[in-house]
């Protein structure tokens, strides 16, 4: 049965070709070059200085005939300040990836002539995106911008397993140490937590334990627990909104609001929470997990458990050592609510700069990544060098890679591909079966996939240039109010009884009010498109 699905998935990828008009090859006869602005993941930092070293963009250079001069941003500033450095200078380069600017700033950029309009260009020269475009309309909505252009080459994530690479995540030993079940509601999440704090599962006994870490900050840690309670209350997800009955709800009117705040206090003071939750960074989260410490946490399949199972010393710990995600809580309606998975266009993408003077050659460069044999070639490199295909079809990495000295798994991949890093255009599921090398960190699909996903606010409203100015004006003092407050409500510095005093100094004093408003148009404006 295993070699037959594997020979339906390789027919079906044989069979998804002939839908494509493949970019033949070479791109170029002539001698084309291109520049290309991209940053050098960090995945790929650690062996090489520029991709003009990595072994597939070389053999891409060959196969395409198309010399590239890479341009990779210092590593001083962050992706959007060099972004925009690069945008003041007036000297861009033909190809810009890592964009990441809301549909605004892309508007503004091709009204001021720095970034092309692509929408009458990707039907003319990107025939594998545009495919796929027709195929799946709902990319092409999550693209266009307010003013109905198309200002980028979109990374997506087409295959559903994808989408899903991170959850909740808790000791799978603690629990089988303890006879505890994996906790299905927000009251058993209780009980496991005040057993980790009470019955010493990592068995030196100390009172060392920490239920509940933070993963770099409250953001990543304590708030994504009122997902558990069925809404959003992380403010960098969607401003800690949710979508309720076609309403843009924020975080402090929805009804579970005051319920997942007094337990929170619960938590805090019975310390089942990390007393440092606001300040642990990700080294702290990493330490605290790997002396046997932490019970559970929120965090990436590859950052978090793959990292970390890797990491763990065990000949010096506990043998059993073990992480596994969990299910987001059933909610009083029998459902669980998933807030924090990605959507199909993944938010990044690449532009094609004003001043490129052979637009057609840049484009069908990067519409040849969107092509099967261009896909493959991104993931997994070069056919009898980096991957061979076995006797099903499904690529996999030689020993150059899964044998690559000195580098874990993703850092050889992205040292000879770009399996994991920009300029690929799409994540797929080969891609993400190889990466997801234990058994934990595959479980993260069928155990998240199956809440659901209809109380999420989308990722890609959009937004007039005025609207968004005066959204993110007005969210950056709510969001500052907001989660000092919540700290000092959850701490035991500010008294719950103040829960409707913050609510309507939220409303009343903050605006509240009028940034859902603009929340609200845009999302009715998401719906009819």
């Amino acid at each position: 049965m295993k070699r037959l699905i594997s020979a339906i998935l390789a027919l079906m990828l044989l069979v998804s070709c002939a839908a494509f008009a493949e970019t033949a090859m070479p791109i170029s006869e002539d001698g084309a070059s291109l520049s290309i602005f991209v940053t050098l993941d960090g995945k790929a930092s650690v062996s090489l200085s520029s991709l003009e070293e990595n072994l597939t963009m070389q053999y891409y250079e060959e196969l395409s005939g198309v010399d590239v001069e890479w341009q990779h941003p210092s590593s001083a500033n962050t992706l959007g300040e060099a972004v925009n450095l690069l945008l003041a200078s007036g000297e861009l380069p033909d190809l810009i990836f890592n964009i990441t600017y809301g549909s605004e700033n892309l508007d503004t950029l091709i009204e001021n002539e720095m970034i092309l309009d692509l929408t009458d260009l990707i039907p003319q020269y990107a025939p594998n995106l545009n495919a796929l475009l027709e195929e799946h309309p709902e990319i092409r909505s999550q693209i266009t911008t307010y003013d109905g252009h198309i200002g980028l080459m979109p990374g997506m994530r087409l295959d559903e397993p994808t989408r899903y690479f991170e959850s909740f995540i808790i000791r799978e030993d603690w629990l089988e140490k303890l006879g505890l079940e994996y906790p299905t509601t927000t009251e058993q999440w209780y009980e496991v937590l005040k057993a980790f704090k009470t019955q010493d599962p990592n068995g030196n006994g100390e009172d060392d334990e920490l239920p509940f870490v933070a993963n770099t900050n409250e953001e990543m840690g304590v708030y994504r627990l009122s997902a558990l309670w069925g809404f959003n209350g992380c403010f960098y997800k969607q401003y800690a909104t949710s979508v309720r009955d076609g309403k843009i709800v924020f975080a402090v009117d929805a009804p579970e609001f005051d319920a997942w705040v007094t337990e929170m206090a619960k938590w805090y003071a019975e310390g089942l929470i990390d007393p440092e939750y606001v300040s642990t960074d990700a080294t702290a989260w990493k330490e605290k997990t790997l002396t046997d410490r932490t019970g559970a946490f929120y965090g990436k399949m590859n950052g978090g458990i793959g990292t970390l199972l890797g990491a763990y010393d065990y000949e010096a710990g506990d043998p059993n050592f073990s992480l596994t995600p969990v299910p987001y809580a059933t909610c009083e309606d029998g459902k669980s609510y998933d807030f924090y998975s990605q959507e199909i266009y993944d938010g990044e993408g690449c532009a094609i700069s004003a001043s490129c003077k052979d637009v057609e050659t840049a484009m069908r460069w990067v519409d040849y990544l969107y092509s099967p044999e261009g896909q493959i070639m991104a993931s997994f490199g070069v056919e009898g060098e980096t991957f061979e295909f076995d006797e099903n079809g499904v690529p996999d990495y030689t020993s150059m890679i899964t044998e690559a000295e000195g580098l874990s798994l993703v850092q050889a991949i992205a040292k000879y591909s770009l399996g994991g890093i920009a300029p690929r255009m799409l994540n797929d599921t080969y891609y993400w079966n190889r990466v997801m090398a234990t058994e934990q960190q595959r479980r993260v699909y069928p155990t998240v996939s199956v809440s659901t996903t209809e109380r999420k606010t989308p990722q890609h409203l959009t937004y007039s240039q005025d609207d968004a100015s005066r959204l993110t004006s007005l969210m950056s003092d709510i969001g500052t109010y907001y989660r000092e407050n919540l700290n000092a409500f959850i701490m035991g510095t500010r008294s719950l009884d103040e829960l409707e005093d913050f609510r309507k100094t939220l409303h009343e004093q903050m605006n509240l009010d009028e940034a859902i408003g603009l929340m609200q148009a845009s999302y009715e404006a998401y719906l009819q498109k």
